[in-house]
């Protein structure tokens, strides 16, 4: 039988950082995945699945060590993000250097910082497991992966594979949560001119619409709409697709390029509890949060980062039960107010109301200018409060 200090299943993002930081602290760890991300080809497209990484993201990833990797491959630092109501000339804007930087954070493709952790993984001697229908069960001593007649013990086993976590389902840890109603349509498009390094969102009734700046004269197009809507431009072709977005992006300058586009559902998810003996949840296995405004990856990181913090200086041979209660109290208690100020920022902007349109509009003016509030604000989402 294979022993590991931990093993870690799922090596997205989050896996793959969890398992560098535990091989950091000096413990024998093995990643399970299904499949290795594929090399990097400088001249390949953008992909369609990418983040805004903020600034406390950006320190993780430099803490384990990920970061040359990726600044080796491709990488886009953006400075502003402005939102507003579309017909409204007022705007809600935030500047780099509010906080005294000279960027809020990076678009980076999710692709491109998983195969930077899993060079870093292999740096560390990190094993690298493939997936099979492991079965998991636990003692008080240790947890088991056993699949046919080959079996994987740990002294803590992660679960960060994803929001249909099969350890979370094998573990019996409930999860609650809804549907949105609403899909989001992801378009990648290439630009006669380069945009300004600002990413900003613009709200309608119907749901946000997003420019994210890439590298090149790329950008991504992020168009929320209910699922009727989204399922039907998803299949237009090239040329009456991009008449709909001249029309639904007034705020889109220039001529551009249609290259990629998919749709997702949104969905908000969030698990009753954390842990169940030897086995922990972290990122989209444990909460799922609306990509309005791009926190998933680095609330996931957040979760990462305390739980390195909390196991950093003890031993997984004594119980630890008491540490992984310090991070679901820490961890839990703050995704959930991400999850909730996400709610209560999209469905403040897509209610019809003529009272709440005011409400909206006068709270866009008062939070311009609300100075070290809404640095506070800025400094939190970013990861750096």
């Amino acid at each position: 039988m294979q022993q590991y200090d931990i093993v870690v299943v799922g090596g997205g993002m989050v896996g793959a950082a969890i398992a560098c930081g535990f091989a950091m602290q000096q413990r024998k760890v093995a990643m399970i995945d299904p499949s290795t991300p594929a090399a990097f080809d400088p001249h390949s497209r953008p992909d369609l699945r990418l983040s805004a990484f903020s600034l406390g993201s950006e320190r993780l990833l430099r803490e384990l060590g990920a970061w040359p990797f990726i600044e080796k491959m491709r990488l886009t630092p953006y400075i502003g993000l402005q939102t507003w109501e579309a017909g409204q000339t007022d705007k809600l804007k935030f500047d780099c250097h509010e906080v005294g930087q000279d960027h809020l954070g990076y678009m980076i493709e999710n692709r491109i910082v998983q195969l930077a952790l899993w060079q870093r993984c292999r740096e560390l001697g990190v094993t690298l497991l493939p997936w099979n229908d492991w079965q998991l069960t636990q003692t008080p001593t240790h947890a088991t992966l056993t699949y046919q007649q080959q079996s994987i013990r740990a002294l803590l086993v992660v679960g960060a594979d994803g929001a249909k976590s099969t350890v979370r389902q094998q573990t019996g840890l409930g999860i609650t949560g809804w549907d949105y109603r609403q899909r989001c349509l992801s378009i990648n498009v290439k630009f006669a001119k380069a945009p300004e390094r600002i990413t900003w969102q613009e709200f309608y009734p119907s749901g946000p619409r997003a420019l994210l700046p890439l590298y090149d004269d790329y950008g991504t197009l992020i168009w929320y709409d209910q699922s009727a809507r989204i399922k039907s431009l998803q299949g237009l072709k090239a040329d009456a697709l991009k008449t709909q977005i001249q029309a639904a992006f007034p705020a889109l300058e220039g001529e551009f390029e249609l290259l990629d586009w998919a749709n997702f559902a949104l969905v908000r998810r969030h698990v009753h509890q954390y842990f169940k003996g030897r086995v922990v949840l972290a990122g989209d296995s444990a909460h799922t949060i609306h990509p309005l405004a791009g926190q998933g990856v680095n609330i996931g990181f957040k979760d990462v980062a305390t739980l390195l913090r909390i196991f950093k200086e003890h031993s997984l041979n004594e119980p630890f039960e008491t540490l992984l209660v310090k991070y679901q109290r820490q961890r839990k208690c703050d995704n959930l107010l991400m999850q909730s100020a996400m709610d209560l920022f999209y469905k403040g902007f897509s209610h019809p109301h003529s009272l709440v349109k005011t409400i909206r509009r006068a709270g866009i003016i008062v939070a311009e200018h609300a100075g070290v509030a809404k640095t506070k604000a800025l400094r939190y989402a970013l990861g750096i409060n």
